[in-house]
C-alpha cells in the first residue's frame, strides 16, 4: 500500500541520489551530455539543502512497504499569486506506470487546495512524458521561457505548465 509522508532529514542522500539519477536517464538528448555526465550525488545533495532553506518549501515521500519510491517538492510559485510551485516530482524508475506521480500530484493539489488557488510546474521542453501526466491531470499552458538549469549556467527552454483551478483536486 502506498503510503505518503512529509520528507525527514535522513531521506536526503534518497532524494539527491533519485533526482541526478533521473536527471542523467530523462534529460539525455535535452540537455547537454557533458553536464549530465558531471553530475553526483554531493551536487544533488547541495542543491536539496538549498531548496530546503526556501521559504516554505515542502517534500512529500512516497513509500511502499517503507521502501522509498520517489518524492514531490514544492513552494510558494514567485511567479504566481496565490498558486503552489511543484519544483520537482521523481519517481524510481523500476516504480514507474504504477501511478506513483499521478498520487502524489494529487496529494500535493489536496494539501494545496486549503491555502491556495492554482498549482506550476516547469519542465524541460522534450520531457513530453511528464508533460502528458500533467496535462492529463488538468494542467494547461501557461508560458515557454529560457532558464538557466538550477543556476549551473546551463541554459534550457523550458515551459511552464499550470492548473488555474485547484478544485479538482479536493
Amino acid at each position: 500500500m502506498m503510503n505518503i509522508r512529509e520528507y525527514e532529514e535522513a531521506d536526503i542522500c534518497k532524494v539527491a541520489e533519485l533526482c541526478i539519477n533521473n536527471w542523467k536517464e530523462s534529460f539525455v538528448g535535452i540537455l547537454e551530455q557533458n553536464y549530465l555526465d558531471g553530475l553526483t550525488i554531493n551536487f544533488g545533495i547541495r542543491l536539496w539543502n538549498n531548496h530546503l532553506l526556501l521559504n516554505g518549501a515542502k517534500i512529500f515521500i512516497a513509500e511502499e512497504e517503507k521502501k522509498f519510491c520517489g518524492f514531490i517538492a514544492i513552494h510558494d510559485d514567485e511567479e504566481i499569486d496565490n498558486c503552489i510551485y511543484i519544483s520537482s516530482l521523481h519517481i524510481h524508475r523500476n516504480q514507474r506506470e504504477k501511478g506513483i506521480g499521478t498520487k502524489l500530484i494529487r496529494y500535493v493539489g489536496k494539501y494545496a487546495y486549503r491555502k491556495y488557488q492554482k498549482m506550476s510546474i516547469c519542465i524541460l521542453k522534450g520531457n513530453d512524458g511528464a508533460k502528458r501526466l500533467y496535462e492529463r491531470l488538468g494542467a494547461e499552458h501557461f508560458k515557454d521561457f529560457e532558464d538557466n538549469f538550477h543556476g549551473t549556467g546551463t541554459i534550457t527552454q523550458s515551459e511552464k505548465l499550470i492548473w488555474r483551478n485547484i478544485d479538482c483536486f479536493q
